[in-house]
């Protein structure tokens, strides 16, 4: 997704300046990284610290992580460690789980603060009262800028402001669901 993304920023640069392409490059990936923000699936967690592990790369206070974490549904769960946000994950963070590392990743997401929030099946394995939770607290939080969640699950489906079935769009429906399944749900 992000290299797509890359693609999509990268042309129009590359037609109005006259600049060498790698510059121009350059510029892309640092504008899509900041206005762009991808929490994916298969979340990538690494063996350091849940703070780490959040502000990936980004000077944060604590009060940062801890906003962001709030908005993912997993501060009770982080302050529940013993060592809380100093707490250190193991290889891909097998010591939490599937649903602690998307809200995790979400977190560090959200801490970007970005401007397009994709979300790619990210909140699947949630259960539904904590999945729920964490949409309308996204959705709120983004008011006025795009959400974008890849999925098919049909609660998410019913919070969002525009949902697009890309399985109809291309004539793929299944033959289990007439209408197909929902793939791309948008909040504006």
């Amino acid at each position: 997704m992000n290299q797509f993304l890359l693609e999509v920023f990268r042309e129009p640069f590359h037609r109005r300046l006259n600049r060498p392409r790698r510059r121009i490059a350059e510029r892309t990936k640092r504008f899509a990284f900041d206005v762009v923000a991808e929490v994916e699936q298969q979340s990538r967690v690494f063996n350091d610290t849940i703070f780490n592990n959040i502000s990936f790369g980004r000077q944060a206070t604590l009060a940062d992580v801890e906003q962001a974490c709030r908005m993912a549904s997993i501060e009770k769960d982080i302050r529940a460690l013993p060592n809380g946000y100093d707490t250190v994950l193991s290889y891909q963070g097998a010591n939490l789980s599937g649903g602690q590392r998307q809200r995790l990743v979400l977190a560090r997401g959200l801490l970007a603060n970005p401007d397009m929030l994709i979300i790619d099946e990210g909140t699947n394995a949630l259960d539904e009262e904590t999945k729920k939770q964490v949409v309308q607290r996204l959705l709120e939080a983004y008011r006025g800028r795009l959400v974008v969640f890849v999925t098919h699950d049909p609660l998410v489906a019913n919070e969002v402001d525009v949902v697009i079935d890309l399985a109809a769009m291309v004539g793929t429906a299944s033959a289990s669901s007439p209408q197909g399944d929902v793939n791309a749900i948008c909040r504006t």
